[in-house]
């Protein structure tokens, strides 16, 4: 793994060289589900999952680029890489985590 120095960091904490898309994930827009489009927890599941689709295709793109050898900063595609596979982590987590709690309940109403 490559710790990057702090002068890699820009003004506003990310990094050099990656769009604030790949170093960021996408606010959520109506946390509280009230009335709008959204559709309350299953919008902001759906937002979730479209930022992690596209941190997924970023990460994609940026490891196609380097096994071509047409990136120019090979330190952010691996960056990208490593940023898709830490939100695909988190992702796994959370879905095991709500998983095991909806089980519980289940068993509690039993």
């Amino acid at each position: 793994m490559t710790v990057l120095p702090v002068s890699a960091l820009g003004a506003e904490g990310t990094i050099r060289g990656l769009s604030p898309a790949e170093t960021s994930i996408a606010p959520v827009t109506d946390p509280t589900g009230g009335g709008g489009s959204s559709g309350g927890f299953a919008g902001m599941l759906g937002q979730a999952l479209d930022s992690l689709d596209q941190t997924q295709s970023t990460a994609a793109s940026a490891a196609t680029s380097l096994a071509t050898g047409t990136a120019t900063d090979s330190a952010s595609a691996v960056l990208a890489v490593q940023h898709a596979q830490l939100a695909m982590d988190l992702a796994s987590t959370l879905r095991d985590k709500i998983t095991a709690d909806v089980q519980q309940l289940y068993q509690i109403q039993a």
